[in-house]
């Protein structure tokens, strides 16, 4: 292969011709639908921090993928996130390792920027895992009647919301992404969005002039001839306050006459408990009698770039109060890096330090020390599947205990 260079304006058209060849499910085929994915790329990259890179074979555009700066909640720090979409590879291109250089560029391009962390959305999971990507949380899909919700007293503080309201919206999700590890940081323009869609609905809880919670969601019929019911989709939810969550679901438990089925897609490994039946409605049954409640999925992917950098960014109390000198040992195949850092881990606390002598020594690769660090699987289970090795195992459950504290993350931003 050629080069990776930053498209400018003139070379999308270019770009997108690749991609909707790369991505036939998008549907981009006649001359207006390619000239509207040219104008959405070309206000995305007039955007901060979103830039589209392209992969030459002399003079002929044969890949491409667009990058985002991103701020992203980790363990309560706002620290800097890589993203990649849009990865591409031209038809004529495949089987070239074109895949394998953009995403070798766009993890350098971080790591130059001092970016310790990225993340993307896989197009399949083992191909991005055998990059060194570890997986994040579960998306879980229940589907549910609106009778299952919480009834409350009132929904009475309930608003559909229009644009004029973007600001009080942009203001909830902030507040939100900052209690809840992985949210990524919007800015007004990205909530400006959610509105352009005829078919979205959006409600809020007002709360003493503030939003204190939202909904996101569009119809689809349930039942063809049957124009009177119909299905909620889901798109977002998000709520600060008990009274909040009862409102919204106050409110949704008031369509049953016109709704099936409510569609939420949720990373909230809890949610159950919040359905008075969280039944999906097929009657499937698990031995020994368990009930379907959910289908889930693997979806966004996370690597560390660098393992030093970014315990020095996590500077708040995160961990378990363990107390322990941890030499870590993490292996990236795929950039032919080992990264070797030193830990002191001290009431919640993890410290770099050069000197110390560790009282043990952890090995893993990139992929699994990304999964734990973010919070998506524990140490102990890392241990139980082979995936971690210990120079002394008796350091087992300390080291459950520094990482147990750590939260799942959770992700509403699609790029």
């Amino acid at each position: 292969m050629g080069s990776i260079r930053s498209l400018s304006r003139v070379d999308i058209p270019s770009f997108v011709e690749v991609a909707r060849n790369a991505y036939p499910g998008m549907g981009v085929n006649t001359t207006e639908d390619k000239q509207k994915l040219v104008e959405r790329l070309e206000k995305q990259t007039e955007s901060d921090g979103k830039n589209l890179f392209g992969a030459y074979s002399e003079t002929t555009l044969v890949g491409g993928m667009l990058l985002h700066d991103f701020t992203m909640n980790f363990h309560s720090h706002q620290i800097e996130l890589g993203g990649v979409g849009f990865v591409c590879v031209d038809l004529l291109h495949k089987k070239e390792k074109i895949a394998k250089e953009l995403i070798t560029f766009f993890e350098q391009y971080y790591r130059d920027k001092g970016t310790a962390i990225a993340a993307l959305y896989p197009f399949r999971p083992d191909f991005y895992r055998r990059m060194g990507y570890g997986y994040g949380s579960k998306m879980n899909q229940y589907r549910f009647a609106p009778k299952e919700l919480p009834k409350g007293p009132s929904k009475q503080n309930m608003k559909k919301l229009s644009e004029d309201k973007v600001g009080e919206l942009h203001k909830c999700y902030s507040r939100f992404s900052l209690k809840n590890h992985g949210m990524i940081v919007r800015s007004e323009e990205d909530m400006k969005r959610l509105f352009q869609d005829p078919k979205i609905k959006i409600f809020g809880v007002w709360e003493e002039d503030e939003c204190k919670g939202y909904c996101v969601f569009s119809f689809e019929n349930s039942k063809s001839g049957n124009f009177i019911s119909n299905h909620i989709l889901m798109k977002e939810f998000v709520w600060e306050t008990q009274e909040a969550l009862l409102e919204l679901c106050t409110f949704l438990h008031s369509q049953q006459d016109q709704i099936h089925q409510i569609i939420w897609n949720t990373q909230q490994e809890a949610f159950h408990f919040l359905l008075n039946d969280p039944r999906n409605g097929s009657d499937n049954l698990m031995p020994h009698v368990y009930h379907e409640s959910n289908a889930a999925g693997v979806g966004l992917m996370y690597k560390v770039l660098d393992v030093r950098a970014l315990f020095e960014q996590t500077t708040a109390n995160s961990f378990g109060s363990a107390n322990l000198n941890v030499k870590w040992c993490v292996t990236d195949t795929f950039a032919n890096l080992t990264h070797e850092v030193s830990v002191n881990f001290h009431d919640g606390y993890a410290v770099v330090m050069e000197d110390i002598e560790p009282d043990v020594t952890v090995k893993l690769s990139i992929g699994e020390f990304s999964s734990l660090i973010i919070g998506s699987i524990s140490f102990t289970s890392l241990f139980q599947f082979g995936l971690v090795q210990l120079s002394d195992d008796k350091y087992l459950k300390d080291l459950h205990l520094i990482f147990s504290a750590l939260p799942k993350p959770i992700c509403m931003t699609g790029f």
